[in-house]
């Protein structure tokens, strides 16, 4: 659902993350390093107490401002809050990998964080890393953040999409065992994907002649049909129906995986569509490892957030690096803004 409402200040909600990873981490670093923005409100949402004592270990405090009840978000213009969410579970939570007192923390905060955006209070956001193995240990079964904020904005479909400076990706199918792809691959999945990807280099970057490259699902893109039909049956399909629909995009393929990627980190494509998980982060990732940002379309809010995981190796240590959060900051303030323009 594209955001029509115009604003006179943004407001971007950052969600703290699992507080035994590097996401409180990573969020104190990205916001202190963010320039402040007039007409910009950063609002974290996590524990006050975590993040006091997190600062203090790594020598970084933060200059928020403590909001105790989410009605005080309203009046705030600009400059950085910490909206308080108290939890005693998080006074138990250590840096020693997977907690199931760290991941109902975590829930909270994506709900809070959620529900601000859903509630027309926020505009944007930002979702800090949690483990989907402590979720589930927790009693919470969660995919993913995609999949989890979707059900909560009960968005019909949603598409993952990753931006870096020189690419970006977005995935038909995510978190799915590998055998299970093939049978995922409908033409509608195909043609759904490409559609929102469509409007969302339009809507949020100012694309209105966009070019998309789409990757084959089998080796050289099934060959001639010698390596696999699906290319015949579901992606070219897919292409046909939405270059109908969008006339002024041009849409190539299917092509082989490494064309696709080729073109897209020379400037040849706007945008490259993946058919599964690691056909289209793996060379994302080994060209932004540090600053990809992954990004949800199709929910009524935007939502972004760093492209990496919880790193519960190095919570805590000081060592995690804050490009990607901060990317992922940035690149939620420009969406809203750009979608306001639009």
């Amino acid at each position: 659902m594209p955001i029509s409402k115009s604003r006179e200040n943004c407001k971007i909600v950052v969600t703290m993350g699992d507080p035994a990873g590097i996401g409180p981490e990573v969020t104190l670093k990205a916001l202190a390093g963010v320039r402040r923005n007039r007409r910009t409100a950063f609002i974290i949402i996590g524990s006050a107490r975590h993040l006091r004592r997190l600062g203090r270990r790594i020598g970084l405090l933060y200059p928020a401002r403590l909001l105790r009840d989410r009605r005080q978000i309203a009046s705030v213009r600009e400059g950085l809050f910490l909206l308080d969410v108290p939890s005693p579970s998080v006074e138990a939570v250590t840096y020693t990998g997977v907690q199931t007192t760290a991941a109902r923390a975590a829930k909270r905060y994506i709900d809070c964080g959620a529900r601000l955006c859903l509630d027309g209070i926020c505009d944007a956001l930002v979702t800090g890393p949690i483990s989907k193995e402590a979720m589930h240990k927790a009693g919470v079964p969660m995919e993913g953040h995609t999949e989890y904020l979707a059900a909560l904005a009960q968005a019909r479909f949603v598409s993952m999409m990753f931006i870096s400076r020189r690419m970006r990706l977005a995935l038909v199918t995510r978190h799915l065992a590998l055998q299970r792809v093939p049978g995922a691959l409908t033409v509608g999945r195909i043609a759904r994907t490409l559609e929102q990807t469509l409007d969302g280099l339009e809507q949020y970057f100012g694309i209105s002649r966009p070019q998309v490259c789409v990757c084959g699902l089998n080796p050289h893109a099934g060959e001639g049909a010698l390596f696999g039909g699906e290319e015949a049956t579901r992606i070219i399909p897919a292409i046909e129906r939405v270059s109908r629909r969008y006339p002024r995009a041009l849409i190539t393929g299917p092509l082989p995986s490494e064309s696709a990627f080729y073109r897209a980190y020379h400037g040849g494509c706007d945008a490259v569509i993946a058919m599964y998980h690691d056909q289209g982060l793996t060379p994302f990732k080994m060209v932004a490892r540090d600053t990809g940002v992954n990004v949800t379309l199709g929910l009524p809010f935007v939502r972004t957030s760093p492209d990496h995981g919880t790193a519960f190796d190095i919570a805590g240590t000081n060592r995690a690096r804050a490009g990607s959060m901060k990317a992922a900051i940035m690149l939620a303030r420009r969406m809203v803004l750009s979608s306001e323009k639009g």
